[in-house]
């Protein structure tokens, strides 16, 4: 493994309210990881389980910090644990998450590999209550347009430097559910995006998660950042391309609906792609979805995974 002195500081912030159950296996897959120089905040809202208690455990390590106080939110929570960071690559991860082994290492020597790129990302598995692994997010290579219409990059994957972060702004404390992609579009005009396709983090799926809870609020914030993005830098997309992209948000949220039964939602998120401009590929999958549904098959996920394939292998 390579000195120390050979690799910059890396500061990791994870957001924590009430997850006991799952915060050491996060703090244990940050502080087993094989890079030598590392700085680790926990920042807690307060919790009222036994997540202080697990902090606690872990104050002996000199690379391992934390702070237990009311806050806004995790979007306040990362930003104030960015604040307290000095090194000058930044991650977050959430308390339910945890990096693959060897995970911050690539991302770093990545970004040391080429001095353009700001942010570094890579492959999520989605995992369950046991951590078993259960599926994975489709992560693509970067498109700068693209981002507009999927979600491309896997949040626990992502390594920013922090120059690019300082000009960003952080993270806007107005979202809640679509923080990390409103943070990513920003994020556009100020750097290049890498994305390496090796395993990095895990997503944990489980019944309190902020994307189970939130579909709804999640699209409608997605929504809200691309308008927003897209009439900042006219450049980035011409109006039919916000359409296209909204739309194909809309539809995705009509998938959401699908999946969770929401007949409500599936009304209002069909009737929205509708009128913002019908006829997208993403409705074609909606479609595709709604006959898995019926004649339970699994047509649309395996022409999802085969569209990922075939993406990441143009740039291997």
């Amino acid at each position: 493994m390579c000195n120390a002195f050979s690799f910059p500081l890396v500061s990791i912030v994870t957001p924590s309210f009430n997850q006991g159950t799952f915060i050491r296996e996060t703090i244990q897959s940050v502080l087993t990881q094989n890079y030598p120089n590392l700085e680790y905040w926990v920042i807690d809202g307060g919790s009222t389980d036994e997540t202080i208690a697990i902090l606690k455990e872990y104050e002996t390590d000199s690379r391992f910090h934390w702070l237990s106080e009311k806050d806004r939110g995790q979007g306040d929570a990362i930003n104030k644990g960015w604040l307290r960071c000095k090194g000058p690559i930044l991650a977050w991860l959430n308390s339910d998450d945890t990096y693959r082994p060897g995970a911050i290492l690539a991302q770093v020597q990545a970004l040391q590999a080429q001095p353009e790129v700001g942010v570094v990302y890579g492959d999520t598995v989605y995992i369950d209550e046991q951590s078993q692994v259960v599926g994975r997010y489709h992560t693509r290579p970067f498109d700068k347009k693209r981002l507009l219409h999927v979600p491309l990059i896997g949040q626990p994957s992502a390594f920013f430097r922090r120059n690019c972060l300082e000009k960003s702004g952080f993270l806007d404390l107005r979202f809640q559910y679509a923080l990390d992609y409103d943070l990513f579009l920003r994020l556009l005009p100020v750097t290049q995006f890498l994305y390496q396709p090796i395993e990095i983090a895990t997503y944990r799926i489980h019944q309190q998660t902020k994307t189970t809870l939130g579909f709804r609020p999640m699209t409608d914030e997605t929504v809200w950042a691309i308008q927003r993005i897209c009439r900042q830098n006219p450049t980035l997309c011409s109006p039919a391309q916000q359409r296209k992209a909204i739309s194909d948000w809309y539809w995705n949220g009509a998938l959401r609906s699908l999946e969770e039964g929401s007949r409500e939602n599936l009304i209002r998120f069909v009737l929205l792609a509708l009128q913002t401009d019908p006829l997208r590929p993403r409705m074609g999958m909606f479609l595709l979805k709604i006959c898995d549904k019926f004649m339970q098959t699994n047509f649309a996920e395996q022409l999802t995974c085969f569209l990922d394939k075939k993406a990441t292998n143009q740039i291997s």
